[in-house]
């Protein structure tokens, strides 16, 4: 036995000893991690640039850079840019290329193999050698300025890389124009994913009949309801369909939701025109925007830039301001193409024939794997999607289906329309610009110094032959084919309205001639704003507070319903029923109303739908209000659950469902309701696209602030109910926010999601989350405000012999 002891006790020294060792090791990589946080002070040499440029840090890690012009100023904002968001650029370009399984193995195959069946990085090729001269020049000297730092970085010995790219043992390639442009193809397929919502719908069709799926997903304009082809569901079963949904990424099917409104001077308390936007999209760590400043002949712009791309996407140019709410434009569409029973290299084509599809081979190569040889084919409508692994993916019994997208047709040049934004002097140079935007199509609203408001629509809207589909379409009848593009000069528009004031969240802008989509948002957040635009003139702080604004139509619109079909509830129930009749529909953080609300319809809906939609509920995202409103008021029979013999009705099942959320709430949050508080559980979660999936990483990385609103409310902070550990955090919002004020541009305010760095040591990775949390904003004046973070002097490289 005292042998066994000794044993043991050394084994414990040792293991202790072991344990020390490697929590040293840890330690050490952490304080090397440490070093690749890029110094904001200095002096730096770039290749390309012409003139001295000065990059000054304001005090929450804004550049204001000034230059001598717009190369050498875009050639210091991509120095900044790789300094602050290198992984991000990095990890964006091997997406858009198909390369993400190089860096991270197997896991990266399912995304790599979509991207090199759309072919999407050999069309930004194309277009960045078809650009014109001057996009050209400013996407050449952009990458000057990214590479200057990966080459600084490269050739330090004590300088790391960020720590996703060290931990993987990986470096970044030379920037080239292509990568710029591979993010903006990517933009315009994230928010052009109509085409998931007919896979999506299909499917629902596939469990359902069609008029329960209309119920389900009710347009917010009854001519909106979609064009469904009978023919597709014989052809697509629930196995094929399931098949296709698995090979295509989450974040294909992304939201979109935006709110943007411009008053002009005579409805403004500034007598000068106004403007205000915040684009909403899933929250990350780091968001998608970077604030910047730039002063240079020419080439004025303040706003938010995206990582990888010259100048700002949504911003200022001293003259004109402007933002964007995505449009929910009809630009994409899937095709079953009928292959030909005698070849099946082949498929039918209109008229009876048949036509070969034209192929290539991609070869994915693959990290800790052996490369995968993708075999891809294009019919006339597009590229046919993946169904599988493997070099030949399984398909349904003679058919494979192919995307039509806008994204993807040649001869792109939005880089030239933005770079026509950003040079526009007045609202009408800024309309004119818009002509040459492809992808994605976008509501621009804008504002110029003179006074002129107004509102357009920019981008490539397919026209079909004869007929639109919801559903993917048969392919071989050619009725519908696209036959060109919606003209530039028919797409609405409204230019210095007579009210004074234009507005968007996302909700219809035409009256449906010509035909522009179906997928808009429900018109909740738009009236809204109308609402708090009637009310009085619009000043900056009012602007700045109607981004806050947590005021729900939604829920007046289905609280009311919920509680008739309650009754007055049990004894307990009874005080929390009464002080939601009284409740003023406002989801504000301390209030105790909306997360009972919201539990309510949380254990409402498996009730109504569980037993109808096995194993297909995350289809819906969620019921919306009307969908709730349609089951409850039309079709009484859904609230009866055929797995029991009982037959439930309404008023059973939201009662019941009431009680299930307030024992839940009880639990977690304590008996007395009126303690309860709606930021506790509906926390904006942040999360890094990388280290956040990691269970015993993402603690570290991922970034967290209690916040109000909702689904649809202006301070947009949207939930995924499909989550089974936090269906109330907020994981879709406002990542940009910016209120113009078009007397005095200097005057205008700003504020990302996160903080300047993608970088999860610096100080500015979440430092802006505290007043984003609040609604703070800062300015973006010539001269920077406040105490400076740092003074960057970039100078002129010599010349290599």
């Amino acid at each position: 036995m005292r042998v066994l002891r000794r044993l043991f006790r050394g084994l414990g020294w040792l293991l202790l000893g072991l344990v020390a060792l490697v929590l040293l090791g840890a330690g050490g990589l952490a304080l090397w991690l440490m070093r690749s946080v890029a110094p904001w002070d200095g002096t730096a040499a770039i290749a390309g640039l012409q003139q001295p440029v000065q990059v000054v840090r304001d005090r929450h890690g804004v550049p204001h850079i000034k230059a001598a012009d717009a190369a050498d100023a875009v050639r210091a904002l991509g120095y900044v840019h790789a300094q602050d968001r290198l992984v991000q650029m990095e990890l964006n370009r091997r997406l858009g290329a198909g390369r993400l399984a190089e860096l991270v193995g197997p896991s990266g195959l399912v995304p790599d193999r979509l991207m090199r069946t759309l072919g999407v990085y050999r069309l930004a090729e194309e277009e960045a050698a078809a650009a014109s001269p001057d996009a050209r020049a400013l996407l050449d000297a952009y990458a000057q300025g990214v590479n200057a730092w990966i080459d600084q970085v490269r050739g330090s010995a004590l300088t790391p890389w960020p720590p996703e790219l060290s931990l993987l043992l990986a470096s970044p390639e030379p920037w080239r124009p292509a990568d710029t442009l591979v993010i903006g193809k990517l933009l315009g397929l994230l928010l052009g994913g109509n085409w998931y919502s007919e896979l999506r719908r299909a499917q629902l069709l596939a469990a359902l009949p069609a008029d329960q799926v209309d119920l389900l997903l009710p347009p917010p304009d009854p001519a909106d309801r979609p064009s469904i082809p009978a023919v597709d569901q014989a052809l697509l079963d629930p196995e094929s369909l399931a098949r296709l949904a698995a090979a295509v990424p989450a974040w294909v099917d992304a939201q979109g939701a935006s709110n943007a409104w411009a008053v002009a001077p005579d409805r403004s308390a500034t007598g000068s025109a106004i403007l205000a936007n915040d684009p909403h999209l899933g929250l990350s760590a780091p968001d998608m925007w970077y604030l910047a400043r730039i002063d240079a002949p020419g080439f004025t712009v303040a706003g938010a830039t995206t990582a990888g791309i010259p100048f700002p996407l949504l911003g200022h140019n001293g003259r004109v301001a402007w933002g964007m709410t995505t449009t929910g434009a009809d630009t994409a569409d899937l095709f079953v193409e009928r292959l030909d029973p005698a070849d099946p290299g082949r498929y039918q084509v209109p008229g009876g024939g048949s036509a070969a599809f034209a192929t290539r081979q991609e070869t994915i190569k693959v990290r800790f794997g052996e490369a995968e040889v993708l075999t891809v084919l294009s019919s006339r409508h597009g590229p046919v999607l993946p169904q599988g692994v493997g070099p030949a993916f399984t398909r349904p019994p003679g058919t494979v289906v192919a995307l039509a997208h806008t994204a993807l047709q040649p001869g792109d040049t939005t880089v030239d329309g933005l770079l026509g934004m950003v040079r526009a002097a007045d609202a009408k140079a800024f309309v004119a610009a818009l002509a040459a935007m492809h992808a994605p199509v976008q509501n621009l609203t804008f504002a110029d110094r003179d006074g002129t408001v107004g509102l357009a629509i920019a981008g490539r809207i397919p026209v079909r032959r004869s007929a639109r589909s919801a559903v993917p379409a048969p392919g071989w009848t050619g009725e519908y084919d696209w036959i060109g593009f919606l003209p530039f000069a028919q797409m609405p528009r409204t230019v210095a309205p007579a009210g004074g004031a234009v507005w968007n969240a996302n909700n219809r802008i035409s009256s449906g001639t010509p035909f522009i989509g179906t997928d808009f948002d429900q018109p909740f957040r738009a009236d809204r704003i109308q609402a708090l635009l009637d009310q009085e003139p619009l000043s900056l702080d009012k602007a700045q507070a109607m981004q806050l604004d947590v005021q729900s139509g939604a829920t007046a619109l289905v609280l009311p319903r919920l509680l008739a079909l309650a009754g007055p509830g049990t004894p307990d129930q009874a005080p929390i029923l009464q002080g939601l009749a009284a409740w003023d529909h406002d989801l504000a953080p301390e209030r105790w109303e909306p997360l009972v609300y919201h539990a309510w319809l949380h254990a409402l809906e498996p009730r109504l739908l569980s037993d109808r939609l096995v194993g297909n509920e995350r289809l819906l995202r969620g019921l919306k209000p009307q969908g709730l409103l349609r089951l409850l008021d039309r079709a009484p029979d859904w609230c009866d659950d055929r797995r029991t013999r009982e037959v439930e009705d309404c008023p059973t099942q939201v009662r019941g469902a009431l009680a299930d959320a307030l024992a839940a709430l009880a639990a977690t949050c304590g008996a007395d309701h009126a303690a309860w508080r709606w930021d506790a559980a509906h926390v904006a979660v942040l999360s890094h696209p990388a280290l956040g999936q990691v269970p015993w990483l993402r603690d570290l990385f991922n970034l967290e602030a209690p916040i109000g609103g909702g689904e649809d409310t202006l301070l947009r902070a949207a939930m995924d109910p499909g989550n089974p550990e936090r269906p109330f955090a907020a994981v879709h919002g406002a990542g940009f926010r910016g209120v113009y004020d078009l007397g005095d541009l200097d005057r205008s305010r700003f504020m990302i999601s996160a903080g300047q760095s993608g970088n999860p040591y610096s100080e500015a990775y979440g430092d802006l989350l505290p007043l984003w949390r609040d609604g703070a904003m800062v300015p973006l004046p010539p001269q920077p405000e406040g105490p400076l973070r740092g003074t960057l002097s970039l100078a002129p490289a010599p010349a290599t012999p």
